[in-house]
């Protein structure tokens, strides 16, 4: 597409990669019964538990808010385009 340009959505990308990071470290959540199971200890602590599901809680909510944003941002991008692009130019560039 001629005039188009990959750094006008840099910002986009950006919350892509961090959700994609988020939902890679979410993927920790899966080990934990998996490493309790195969070591025949089937019952934890509560303590124990609940400092195994904090990281795994912190970036699903995070991911899920991340969601949320690019959505709303890609919304205005399509609804508002003419909005969007001169709020670019005069708060985002460099």
């Amino acid at each position: 597409m001629p005039g188009h340009s990959i750094r006008g959505n840099t910002h986009c990308h950006v919350l892509i990669a961090i959700e994609s990071a988020c939902n890679a470290l979410l993927q920790f959540n899966r080990w934990t019964p998996f490493l309790l199971a195969v070591t025949g200890n089937n019952f934890i602590s509560l303590y124990k538990c609940c400092w195994l599901q904090i990281l795994p809680l912190f970036v699903s909510l995070i991911g899920a808010g991340l969601i949320f944003i690019i959505g709303v941002e890609r919304l205005i991008c399509i609804a508002f385009p003419l909005w969007f692009v001169s709020f670019f130019e005069l708060y985002c560039k460099k």
